[in-house]
């Protein structure tokens, strides 16, 4: 299931799909969307668990498509293939299971299409990166002074 419309949200009609793969099978998302609501769309209710210590959901994911991903606190998880040799960051504690990505320690770290951030505390530091991404950075200091957030 997909929110179509909303009475807030502006939900274009028509939006463009792509496919993206889970454990070698196709699933349809649509552009932007994030992975976690294209799962849910097709109908998963659980993730397959690895064998890490913490016990989190993971989903093998192939990195092929050109649109910006993103991951906040633990849906870092979930993108751990897409994350291999790319600098990520990730809720503390979690960095061991961040395998092949290289691992930083800023509020946000983007590299190429792939932005993660650390947790609740770096919500607005992580939105203020992907409109930088998706608009323009002065539109993400426009916003910063608006709701007088200090970058």
């Amino acid at each position: 299931m997909r929110i179509e419309r909303h009475p807030i949200l502006d939900i274009p009609e028509n939006r463009e799909k792509v496919t993206i793969y889970v454990n070698g099978e196709p699933i349809e998302a649509v552009k932007g969307e994030v992975v976690a609501a294209a799962l849910l769309a097709a109908g998963y209710k659980t993730f397959r668990k690895t064998p890490m210590k913490t016990g989190l959901p993971y989903i093998g994911l192939q990195a092929n498509w050109q649109q910006i991903i993103t991951g906040i606190v633990l849906i870092v998880a979930v993108l751990i293939d897409i994350l291999k040799e790319k600098k990520a960051c990730c809720y503390p504690g979690f960095e061991e299971h961040l395998t092949g990505a290289q691992v930083v320690f800023d509020q946000v770290a983007q590299d190429g299409n792939v932005t993660t951030s650390r947790g609740m505390g770096t919500a607005i530091p992580f939105a203020l990166s992907l409109v930088s991404q998706l608009v323009s950075e002065e539109k993400a200091q426009e916003l910063a002074q608006s709701i007088i957030f200090k970058v």
